[in-house]
C-alpha cells in the first residue's frame, strides 16, 4: 500500500478549484450600443460558506490508497469524496475573467466570456432606458435589462495530481443557466458618461452529472482482525447519477471612468441547497449555504 497524505491532497483540491461557475455580475443594465464593442479583463473570487469546513477536514485527515490496484474504503476516503464533490459543486477559488460584448441590434447585445477555463455565453435585452434605443419604457437615468447566460464545465484534476482522480474514478460534468434581472443608474449627464451604479437579482439553475467508478478492488479498512477483504457488493452499486439545484442571488456593482476606460467592481451573493449526492457505503453528501462573489477589473469601450 502507498500512502497519499494531506500535502499532496491539499494541492490537488486547491488546484481542482480552478474552474467554477461564472456567477459574477459586472454588467450595466444598459446594453452595448448597436455595432459597438466592450471588452474587459478582471478577477473574480468564489467564496462558499458551506464547504470550507468540510474541505479542511478532508485535507487534515488525508487518505491512504494503493496506487496500483487497491483503494481502502474508510471514513477518510468518504471525507475525500465529500471534499471532491463539494469543490466540484462550488469551489473556494479565484479566476481570471476575459470578455467581449457586441451590440448585435438596438436593445440587444451578446457576450463571450472566458472565466478561468470555463466558456460562457449570454444575451442581454434592454427593456427600460435611454431614448437612443428603440422605444422602451423611459425613466430618467435608470436602465433595466433581462439577460440569459449559459456555461458548461467538466471537472478535472491537474496532471501532477497523480492517480487520485483515477483511483476514485470521479467524473463530474455540469451545465449552468443564469437568468439576470439588471438595473442601473447612469452617472453623468450623457448616458453612462462616467459609468453607472447597478443592482439586481439572479436565478441560477445547475444541471449535474457525476460518477464514482474506482479501480476494481475495494477493501474496507479495519483496526483489528483479519485483513480487509474485497467488497464486490459495493462494486455492484456504484454511486453516481444526475441532479439539479437552483440558486437565488442578488448583487451590487459599479463602473467609473471616462470615454474609453472604466474601472468596475461587483459583489454578488447566492443562497442554494445543493441537494443530495449518494456516495459509498450508504453515505450521502448534502449541503446548503451562501456563496459570496466579489470581482473587479477594467472595461474598455471600443
Amino acid at each position: 500500500m502507498t500512502p497519499l497524505r494531506s500535502p499532496i491532497l491539499a494541492i490537488c483540491l486547491i488546484q481542482l478549484a480552478a474552474c467554477t461557475v461564472p456567477r459574477s455580475v459586472i454588467e450595466s443594465a444598459r446594453v452595448t450600443p448597436h455595432k459597438h464593442v466592450r471588452a474587459g479583463l478582471g478577477s473574480s473570487y468564489n467564496i462558499p460558506t458551506a464547504f470550507i469546513g468540510k474541505s479542511v477536514t478532508a485535507l487534515k485527515e488525508g487518505i491512504e490508497s494503493g496506487i496500483e490496484d487497491t483503494l481502502i474504503l474508510d471514513q477518510q476516503t468518504i471525507n475525500v469524496m465529500d471534499a471532491a464533490v463539494s469543490y466540484a459543486l462550488d469551489p473556494l477559488t479565484t479566476s481570471t475573467d476575459l470578455y467581449l460584448r457586441y451590440g448585435l441590434v438596438p436593445n440587444l447585445d451578446v457576450r463571450y466570456k472566458w472565466a478561468g477555463g470555463v466558456h460562457t455565453f449570454d444575451a442581454q435585452f434592454q427593456w427600460m432606458g435611454s431614448a437612443d434605443h428603440y422605444p422602451v419604457i423611459t425613466q430618467e437615468g435608470l436602465n433595466g435589462s433581462f439577460a440569459v447566460q449559459y456555461s458548461g464545465n467538466k471537472f478535472k484534476l491537474p496532471d501532477y495530481a497523480g492517480d487520485v482522480q483515477e483511483l476514485l474514478g470521479f467524473e463530474f460534468k455540469r451545465k449552468d443557466v443564469l437568468f439576470k434581472f439588471l438595473f442601473s443608474q447612469s452617472l453623468g449627464e450623457d448616458e453612462e458618461e462616467y459609468g453607472h451604479l447597478g443592482f439586481g437579482f439572479v436565478y441560477h439553475r445547475a444541471f449535474i452529472r457525476y460518477d464514482f467508478n474506482p479501480i476494481p478492488i475495494i477493501t474496507m479498512a479495519s483496526g483489528a482482525g483479519p485483513a480487509p477483504a474485497p467488497l464486490p457488493d459495493i462494486l455492484e452499486d456504484l454511486p453516481g447519477g444526475s441532479n439539479s439545484y437552483g440558486s437565488l442571488g442578488t448583487y451590487l456593482n459599479f463602473r467609473v471612468g471616462y470615454k474609453h476606460v472604466f474601472l468596475y467592481g461587483s459583489l454578488a451573493m447566492y443562497w442554494q441547497n445543493y441537494r443530495e449526492y449518494p456516495l459509498f457505503a450508504g453515505h450521502t453528501f448534502k449541503a446548503k449555504g451562501l456563496t459570496f462573489i466579489p470581482s473587479f477589473g477594467l472595461q474598455f469601450e471600443l
